[in-house]
């Protein structure tokens, strides 16, 4: 079964246990699932017996309380009714980013960067990738070197 690694937010969070689509930050490690050096050493030790790694990658929204929230509220959208940020369609336990931003846009992929270069993982499975066309777009994607695969995309040389 895949889940996110990342933490869960609590804010407005579905029931006791909370949704794997409500991300709380995007360069975090759930606690659930151990630290930081915990999953370095799983990443090595899969390597060792020949696995890729590849996590889950949730990026259309995030949690009500994201770092992100605090931080660069712009990267949201908003709800013109509420002035609050949009809710996700049928998800209320979630809020829409805004790839419009090229800052946000930025700001992911240098989160995705973050798991690469600090855990060496090997790619992503993108959840909902609706927005991805924004944030990497076809040409550039074309140029990639062709290293190690990641759900429809490749990654790239950092």
């Amino acid at each position: 079964m895949v889940h996110a690694i990342t933490p869960i937010a609590q804010k407005k969070m579905k029931g006791s246990l909370g949704s794997y689509y409500a991300c709380s930050d995007y360069t975090s490690i759930n606690p659930e699932f151990g630290n930081l050096q915990d999953f370095k050493d799983l990443v090595k030790q899969a390597h060792s017996m020949g696995f890729k790694v590849i996590i889950d990658w949730v990026a259309n929204h995030t949690g009500w309380d994201h770092v992100w929230t605090k931080t660069h509220p712009e990267y949201y959208e908003k709800d013109s009714t509420t002035n609050d940020f949009k809710i996700a369609s049928g998800m209320d336990d979630i809020i829409e980013l805004d790839y419009k931003n090229p800052a946000l846009r930025k700001a992911m992929i240098d989160a995705m960067k973050y798991w690469v270069t600090e855990c060496d993982i090997d790619g992503y499975r993108c959840d909902l990738a609706f927005g991805w066309n924004l944030i990497f777009g076809w040409k550039r994607g074309r140029n990639w070197k062709r290293q190690r695969h990641f759900s429809g995309w490749q990654k790239a040389t950092l």
